[in-house]
């Protein structure tokens, strides 16, 4: 069953809903009427060979919001907030410890009792497993580059 009516780019087609006052998905409709309503992370996806105007219940399958990303690279945003998110519910190292831990001369045990992290920790920020920093540039490591070849010369 093909709709007639409005087609909304990124929902697909969409219906007026004078109780609402607002427009409402076709789909979420057609859904509701013959299983239950969707919760806010269900999405409907057609499996039919026209899915921008279809609206037939035998080709609506129910799929979560996240299903689409599934497989797909996080984008750098993405890893921005997971590792802050991270950082903050199970970290003990902080920006300013690891700056400490970066620039410092001190030996790896010594630092590791002064901060109360353990030796592989700080050898794993030395080394660049543990901490990385996602808001440098791209252009940051440049600098590094060039003054070891400036080094060679």
């Amino acid at each position: 069953m093909l709709w007639t009516g409005r087609i909304d780019p990124e929902r697909g087609p969409a219906m007026y809903a004078a109780w609402g006052g607002t427009e409402r998905s076709a789909r979420r409709r057609v859904w509701g009427i013959r299983q239950r309503k969707l919760g806010r992370a269900s999405t409907i996806a057609m499996t039919c060979a026209n899915p921008s105007d279809c609206v037939l219940f035998e080709h609506m399958q129910r799929s979560n919001s996240g299903a689409k990303m599934k497989g797909k690279p996080k984008t750098l945003l993405h890893r921005i907030a997971i590792a802050t998110a991270k950082r903050k519910t199970s970290g003990k190292l902080t920006d300013e410890k690891v700056a400490r831990i970066l620039d410092g001369e001190q030996s790896t045990r010594s630092l590791a009792r002064e901060l109360d992290v353990s030796q592989a920790t700080v050898h794993a920020v030395r080394s660049r497993d543990r901490w990385r920093n996602y808001r440098a540039t791209p252009f940051s490591g440049l600098d590094a580059a060039n003054d070891s070849g400036r080094r060679r010369a």
